[in-house]
């Protein structure tokens, strides 16, 4: 094979040295810079491919290395440059740290960036960000869930899970038909697919427990949900561990803003502008928590009243046929109902002796029997 450095020049001139500075000088601020193999070939004046693994190379490196020249060679890693974070990409970061993992704050601050991965450089400056925040503001690595919730299937378990949240809840010794009835409900509604996608969504197994336990507190005795209505509390669990959070980061930013006008601290106009925007950030943090405690109300209300009105429908219903009941249980109202159905019993055989008087067209074309009309 031939060697591709054979054609080049045998010792390094004054002219060659002039060459490569010069090319450098003109292509110094190109993006990448010149590497060392565009260099020597440009000097070596060869139409023959040449690099630095050459004697001419080598020494020809060395020579412009004088005048403050290293280029990089082609087998050189050239960095590219860091992402800075701005002041507003850090404070999103240290306000959602305590909910969010380092590389989901990454996927926030950057979501035009389709190829984002934890190597890029803007994941890493995230993290380098994230992992420079105090332990008691990020998310508690313990405490994280990456296993799927697993609902009960069985009436055991969902006893169980109903006595988790329930203080004296059921007594798995002396449980009532009516419980059993309400526990295959409660299976089902946690069972489903909406709710397992909600429940799933959260990092924390406290916003996981948080979520259980409104959804079934709410929903364990009302076996006669609708759909619409299971979809109706399911988010009023959410908004539970929205609130929650949300205070969680209220009490946060109300104790930087304590360490930020202790006494001993620095009066600097950096800790000026620091408080005035822990201040706005407070403002916002509760009135994001008011407004959802609003939601849970109006949700509240809305619920119980729905349920209220179908109940007393139900129960509109069913109160005919209770005065029915009640009645026959009267002997005296129980005896003129017999009365009156010996009466009529007797005029219909008087309407039956006289359809049987009829010819026997007439009788084939009714079909009847004397028994089968007063028996009904």
């Amino acid at each position: 094979m031939k060697n591709i450095n054979s054609a080049a020049p045998d010792k390094v001139t004054k002219e060659h040295i002039d060459q490569a500075v010069e090319y450098y000088e003109l292509h110094k601020d190109d993006n990448p810079p010149p590497k060392a193999k565009e260099i020597i070939q440009y000097a070596s004046g060869s139409e023959v491919e040449i690099d630095a693994r050459c004697k001419f190379g080598k020494e020809l490196l060395e020579q412009i290395s004088t005048f403050g020249i290293f280029p990089n060679r082609s087998h050189q890693y050239a960095p590219k440059k860091k992402v800075k974070l701005t002041t507003e990409q850090e404070e999103f970061i240290q306000n959602n740290a305590c909910r969010m993992k380092w590389y989901d704050c990454a996927k926030q601050l950057f979501p035009k960036i389709k190829d984002l991965n934890p190597a890029s450089f803007e994941s890493r400056a995230v993290k380098s960000f994230y992992d420079s925040l105090p332990e008691n503001l990020k998310i508690d690595i313990a405490e994280e869930s990456d296993k799927k919730y697993s609902p009960p299937k069985t009436l055991e378990r969902a006893i169980v899970r109903v006595n988790k949240y329930i203080l004296e809840g059921i007594n798995k010794e002396k449980i009532t038909n009516s419980q059993k009835a309400n526990m295959g409900a409660l299976i089902k509604y946690l069972n489903g697919y909406r709710f397992l996608s909600q429940i799933n969504s959260y990092i924390k197994s406290d916003d996981r427990d948080a979520f259980e336990d409104c959804f079934i507190r709410y929903t364990f005795d009302k076996p006669d949900l609708t759909q619409e209505e299971i979809d109706q509390y399911i988010i009023l669990s959410s908004e539970v561990v929205i609130a929650r959070n949300t205070k969680d980061i209220v009490e946060m930013l109300q104790q930087q803003l304590r360490d930020a006008n202790d006494p001993s601290n620095d009066d600097s106009e950096s800790d000026k502008a620091m408080t005035m925007k822990l201040i706005e950030a407070i403002k916002n943090s509760q009135s994001e928590y008011n407004q959802c405690i609003g939601r849970q109300n109006a949700l509240i209300k809305t619920l119980k009243g729905d349920r209220a009105a179908r109940i007393k429908n139900k129960l509109e219903t069913n109160k005919s046929f209770a005065h029915v009941i009640d009645a026959w249980k009267v002997e005296e109202t129980r005896i003129k109902m017999l009365k009156f159905a010996e009466m009529r019993r007797s005029r219909m055989k008087e309407s039956i002796d006289h359809y049987q008087s009829m010819d026997d067209m007439t009788a084939e074309i009714f079909g009847l029997t004397e028994e089968e009309v007063l028996d009904g």
